[in-house]
């Protein structure tokens, strides 16, 4: 075999390993044609693959090196996403909550420790995400095993459409309901849709503008998300087959796992696009769920004040204080919220309860 190439000749069970597949799975590739081979007189058959083909005698892959920065880089959008939910945890409920604009909050939520911001953002953020990310690869994998077991059986394209359909409905409204329950703090599904209809009603329309750009936004990562994954770098050399070729499931998830070997900044250009897709979903929830992540305290000393501690730092308690002041003109009474900050040597005892 003369064509420019450099070739090697080797048996079925050396091109099983060099290429880290099944012997039953190198003879089809042969039948199919795909890996060229040939027989000797005495009934051998040997198989010839690129020298670049595969794996070095090493069993180190040719294919493109992770690279640190690679890492690094999504790493850094991790926790800047992190840090940026927490800031917008605390900033949003607090200027809608209690102080009525945005400067004064942002004031009170520079007041909060960094430490805080980010546990709260991995609250709000960071462990979701995981539990989606981890609930979704299951469902891949599930979808996945079905997928390839209607092609081997070969079932028509439009009744696979339909199961994959129908699949993607039976995961995609539990995913929907647990992510409303988490975020709404209710018990059920029922309890959830609720309280996220009675709390869209009562959203301002600068509110439900930025709700519904947030949501398209999200969309259009997830749309872009999907385009990257069938976008993944082909390979070039006839003997590589799609997943949907392998003898078995196993070989399929072999193979599905080289692909995103070989291409690793695109791997991580994946997990990156949808963790800011998902970022996008938890702000537009959280215009939703707008609740400070306060507890309420009480502290007694040169006066009793009770309401939402914010923090404590640099010898002071700053705490938003609730005070009732009764209207003639109204039944009841209103409530009057102001920041204050209590030193150190005026506290006798603090009590704080969720």
């Amino acid at each position: 075999m003369d064509d420019g190439h450099r070739w090697k000749r080797l048996t079925v069970s050396e091109a099983a390993e060099r290429l880290q597949i099944s012997k039953d799975a190198v003879r089809k590739r042969m039948q199919r044609g795909t890996l060229p081979y040939d027989k000797t007189l005495d009934g051998h058959v040997y198989v010839y693959l690129d020298d670049e083909e595969g794996v070095d005698g090493k069993g180190e892959s040719r294919g493109r090196v992770l690279q640190l920065s690679d890492v690094a880089s999504l790493l850094a959008v991790v926790s800047l996403g992190t840090y940026v939910v927490g800031l917008f945890v605390f900033w949003y409920p607090i200027s809608i909550t209690y102080t009525g604009d945005f400067a004064t909050a942002w004031y009170a939520t520079s007041l909060v420790s960094r430490d805080v911001v980010v546990g709260h953002g991995v609250q709000q953020l960071l462990f979701p995400y995981l539990a989606t990310v981890l609930l979704t690869g299951v469902s891949v994998l599930v979808w996945m095993f079905v997928n390839f077991r209607l092609r081997r059986r070969n079932v028509r394209r439009g009744a696979r459409i339909t199961v994959i359909g129908f699949f993607a409905i039976l995961v995609g409204y539990p995913e929907f309901y647990l992510l409303l329950m988490y975020y709404l703090g209710a018990a059920g599904p029922g309890g959830a849709w609720r309280k996220f209809s009675r709390a869209y009603e009562e959203l301002s329309p600068a509110q439900l503008l930025a709700f519904w750009a947030l949501v398209i936004l999200c969309y259009c990562l997830l749309t872009a998300w999907v385009k990257l994954l069938g976008g993944f770098p082909k390979a070039k050399k006839p003997s590589k087959p799609s997943i949907w070729e392998a003898s078995s499931f196993g070989e399929a998830l072999r193979l599905r796992g080289q692909t995103f070997a070989s291409a690793p900044r695109h791997s991580i250009a994946a997990v990156g696009l949808i963790f800011i897709a998902y970022f996008a979903l938890v702000l537009a929830m959280s215009l939703i769920s707008a609740k400070p992540p306060l507890s309420s305290v009480e502290i007694s000393g040169q006066r009793l004040v009770k309401g939402e501690l914010l923090t404590h730092t640099d010898g002071f308690w700053y705490v938003f204080e609730q005070r009732e002041e009764k209207q003639e003109a109204k039944q009841g009474a209103e409530q009057e919220v102001k920041l204050v900050a209590i030193p150190d040597d005026d506290v006798k005892g603090v009590q704080v309860s969720e």
